[in-house]
């Protein structure tokens, strides 16, 4: 009700303030009381209810949802929903993997989700700052280049070839010769002879057949008589989704760092890399560098540039180096978006002696020993069979396992190719040889130095006197020891020039030992002329010089001459050919 008598609303307002003021004394609780106090009750005091209350409510975050064009290192990121809470920035987690920003491992995420995402604080990337634009709705963000994934720049897989339908095919290959000669005092000496392949093709694979005739004129002056000889007959079958291949009937086998390779009839399957274009078995060298924004790299090898590449902001890799071997100098130069410009320069080292890591070259054969290719068509000895199998075990580490097994031999050895300091390669293998009631041994070592302008190798070979290997005629003996070394050097104006030693130390005749050297300088824009000397100090006395002269002409044409003294004898030689081109028949 409303009360319109001012002074009654004033009685009744002191009255109600009073009634709040006074305690009210609280009615006695009935009890019984103990035996000695019962005739005096005792009056309990005044009595306070506290009512409980109810906890503060929590302060709510004020979020801010930001749709904004993000620019990562001076590198446009597009538009993502930013959050911001109480100052903080947070970004959605398929954000961090867009930019390729690694996050640290204890990164915790908050309590907010937007379309199944959820969202993550971006201090918590170190090297982190923010600049926000609002008048372009963009974000600026700024971080470590090291919290980028890392970039690598790869050689391109070459994509194979895509294969026609195989149309059965024949083809006929030859290259015939006539010659004649003047002698002094004898008869003229005239001769007429030719290779030829025969080969036929169809889904099933190729087979090819190879022939030589010789002193087809007939001509009774030459020591040898008018024939005909079949030299190999080869089927074979490529498989390239596996880079393998089949050979049935006449080949060679693959030989090792110790062995030789031999002529033989049978079967042969192995690896072969050549069937896919562009494959590269050796390693390439991996050139790293950190970029703090979106960036070119300009890279130089042996101040040639060779490439030109673009990075994103971060660590990156370089792997498509061009494929070179040998050591030399690599300079990168870094530009960035913003000017920046930053030189790495490094040293690098290959061979093609060297198998990618992981990568295994392999081969087996059997059959039976080729003799006398070339003078007899069919001449065939012991049966056999062999394996080579290599292993990239590391980038700078290869290894290599070779044997040979027949009924009267057996032979098995290993070895090694290896990057040592001062950007060398080292290779070293021993093998073990038993059969006929002998067992042998032999070992090789070596080293060699490839740079932009000079070269080195030396390589020594020792074997005891009883070890044998395929295709090593049964009554002769092995080289005791072998030594070989050569140096050449390029000079920039001046030509090249090169040494050479080889020695032989032999078991059952006479030593050897030579010393060589040469000298090469251009002539014009693409003459060359080139001097030779060797002289043989041992075992056989004897000093032989020559000069080389090489002139190419126009068409495919060259015209050689060249000029040699040795001993009591001198000859000199002048030759023009002419060989065909893409669009010659």
């Amino acid at each position: 009700c409303y009360i319109t008598n001012p002074r009654l609303t004033f009685f009744l307002t002191i009255l109600g303030t009073l009634c709040l003021i006074i305690p009210v004394q609280a009615a006695p609780l009935t009890e019984t009381p103990p035996p000695a106090a019962a005739s005096k009750p005792i009056p309990l005091p005044f009595t306070k209810i506290i009512t409980p209350q109810a906890p503060l409510p929590e302060k709510k975050p004020v979020d801010s949802i930001l749709p904004l064009e993000v620019i990562i290192n001076g590198a446009k990121s597009g538009t993502w929903i930013l959050l911001e809470r109480d100052g903080a920035m947070y970004a959605p987690r398929d954000a961090f993997e867009e930019w390729r920003v690694q996050l640290p491992p204890d990164t915790v995420p908050i309590d907010f989700k937007l379309y199944d995402q959820p969202y993550l604080p971006l201090a918590a990337i170190p090297g982190y700052k923010f600049k926000l634009d609002y008048a372009s709705q963009s974000a600026q963000l700024l971080f470590s280049p090291e919290v980028f994934a890392a970039t690598r720049l790869i050689q391109e897989k070459s994509t194979r070839p895509v294969i026609s339908d195989v149309l059965p095919s024949m083809f006929v290959n030859y290259d015939l010769n006539y010659s004649t000669s003047y002698l002094r005092g004898k008869k003229d000496v005239k001769d007429l002879g030719i290779l030829a392949e025969i080969g036929a093709s169809n889904s099933w694979g190729v087979l090819t057949s190879s022939h030589a005739g010789r002193n087809l004129s007939n001509d009774p002056a030459l020591t040898f008589n008018k024939n005909w000889v079949r030299m190999e007959t080869t089927f074979t079958k490529d498989f390239p989704n596996g880079n393998h291949t089949l050979r049935l009937g006449d080949t060679v086998t693959r030989a090792g760092m110790w062995s030789r390779n031999v002529y033989f009839g049978g079967i042969q399957y192995g690896s072969n890399f050549a069937l896919t274009p562009g494959f590269v078995s050796q390693p390439i060298p991996t050139l790293p560098g950190v970029a703090t924004a979106p960036s070119t790299v300009e890279m130089y090898v042996n101040d040639v540039l060779r490439q030109v590449s673009s990075v994103p902001a971060g660590p990156f890799a370089i792997d498509n180096f061009p494929l070179l071997t040998g050591s030399g100098d690599v300079r990168m130069v870094v530009l960035d978006v913003l000017g920046r410009e930053t030189v790495i320069e490094q040293s690098f080292f290959t061979s093609t002696q060297l198998l990618a890591q992981g990568l295994n070259d392999w081969s087996v054969e059997a059959g039976n020993i080729r003799k006398d290719i070339g003078v007899f068509s069919n001449h065939y000895g012991a049966n056999f069979a062999s394996g080579t199998w290599r292993h990239g075990y590391r980038n700078d580490l290869t290894f290599e396992g070779h044997t040979e097994l027949s009924a009267q031999l057996k032979t098995l050895g290993v070895g090694m190719i290896s990057t040592l300091p001062r950007q060398m390669l080292g290779k070293a293998s021993i093998a073990l040889s038993s059969g006929q009631n002998r067992k042998g041994m032999m070992w090789l070592l070596g080293v060699e130095q490839q740079k932009l302008r000079s070269s080195a190798s030396l390589q020594v070979i020792g074997a005891s006197a009883d070890f044998h290997q395929l295709g090593q005629p049964e009554l002769t003996a092995p080289t005791k020891l072998q030594l070989a070394g050569n140096w050449s050097y390029t000079t920039e104006k001046n030509g090249s020039f090169g040494l050479g030693i080889a020695i032989l130390n032999r078991y059952e005749s006479t030593n050897l030992s030579t010393l060589s050297a040469n000298y090469s300088i251009p002539i014009g824009k693409s003459s060359n002329l080139s001097f030779t000397a060797s002289r043989a100090f041992e075992g056989i006395n004897g000093t032989s010089v020559g000069a080389f002269l090489v002139v190419p002409l126009d068409n495919n044409r060259i015209v050689s001459a060249s000029a040699n003294a040795h001993g009591n004898q001198n000859d000199f030689y002048v030759a023009a050919t002419k060989n065909p081109s893409q669009g010659d028949d």
